[in-house]
């Protein structure tokens, strides 16, 4: 099974979120974790390396495990801030938006990433 950390950064009513590029979909930011390392230090480092951003990891919101055809994932999302001045750029190529957290169920995103999209997006509807 593959661990993966993503992060969910909210702010003023907006979530960000970036793009795979050769699967044309859209996914919360992260990766995998390497060997031995902790969740909070595989989002930093994914961040860091994906958007060129620095984050404070704050705890986790959803936990679960997804199978694809040809392999299973652990997600693990943790609810991050941005550290101050830390502004989100492309650095591996992919794109990155904000969009606004009831809008997040619109998104064609990977499948892994859809359940905590409708989820954070109808709980913001209902707030």
């Amino acid at each position: 099974m593959i661990r993966v950390c993503a992060a969910v950064i909210r702010e003023q009513g907006m979530i960000l979120v970036s793009d795979r590029p050769k699967l044309n979909k859209w996914e919360f930011p992260g990766g995998k974790c390497e060997p031995g390392e902790s969740i909070y230090d595989c989002i930093r480092r994914e961040l860091q390396e994906e958007l060129d951003l620095q984050i404070i990891p704050l705890d986790v919101i959803f936990d679960y495990s997804y199978t694809y055809p040809d392999k299973q994932v652990h997600l693990t999302f943790i609810r991050c801030i941005r550290c101050p001045g830390s502004e989100p750029r492309s650095a591996e190529g992919q794109h990155f938006r904000w969009i606004r957290t009831e809008y997040l169920a619109s998104l064609d995103f990977l499948d892994a990433d859809k359940r905590i999209a409708e989820l954070l997006s109808k709980a913001a509807v209902t707030n």
